[in-house]
């Protein structure tokens, strides 16, 4: 009986030590890892909207093209500027895309078309990561938060917290596969590249 209770308060605390964890979007700043030219906007109108994000098609925009605006930080989030990246995205099968769902390059190297699925998170030596904006239908183009500080101002779906695997700490971190088959930050090991910076630990 004794062994049993031993081996439950075991398990309890390794289950613990490698929980996944959450760290809220106002610490966490992404590099702008993409390649390209930004241009600088006003006002979300003018590249984000229904005619433009998760479409069939790209239309107006061309993937890799890419956007920055300023993120007020008067309610939600931190000042400070956010930059977006036009991809296409292919939804992991078992867990659809959400506004905060982490992306990663898809496994079959296509230019600017990224996943959800940790899957293809094993390795990030690229130093590629794109955050989805609102929910996507798969194989459609859109917009990504790519680079600088979280656009909850802008965009109050991307307020609140991002997945961690509890390892983060303040700093560089990078993607990693979490317990939930999604993909969540965690700290940088020799083999990956960093996708952005904490304030503080998860």
């Amino acid at each position: 009986m004794l062994y049993i209770l031993m081996a439950v308060v075991f398990m309890a605390a390794l289950g613990g030590l490698f929980a996944d964890s959450t760290k809220d979007g106002g610490a966490l700043h992404l590099y702008d890892n993409w390649p390209g030219p930004i241009t600088e906007y006003k006002t979300l109108a003018g590249f984000y909207s229904a005619a433009t994000h998760n479409i069939a098609a790209e239309d107006t925009f061309s993937r890799g093209d890419k956007a920055c605006i300023r993120n007020p930080g008067t309610s939600l989030g931190i000042e400070g500027v956010s930059i977006f990246t036009y991809l296409q995205v292919v939804a992991n099968a078992g867990v659809a895309i959400a506004a905060k769902s982490v992306c990663v390059l898809d496994a079959t190297l296509y230019p600017y078309r990224v996943t959800n699925d940790p899957d293809s998170c094993v390795s990030v030596a690229d130093g590629l990561c794109a955050v989805a904006l609102s929910a996507m239908t798969t194989l459609y183009w859109g917009w990504f938060w790519t680079g600088g500080v979280c656009p909850s101002d802008l965009i109050v779906a991307m307020d609140g917290t991002f997945g961690t695997d509890d390892s983060l700490v303040a700093g560089d971190f990078t993607t990693v596969d979490l317990t939930d088959d999604a993909i969540g930050f965690g700290v940088i090991a020799a083999t990956t590249s960093a996708v952005g910076y904490a304030d503080a630990a998860d």
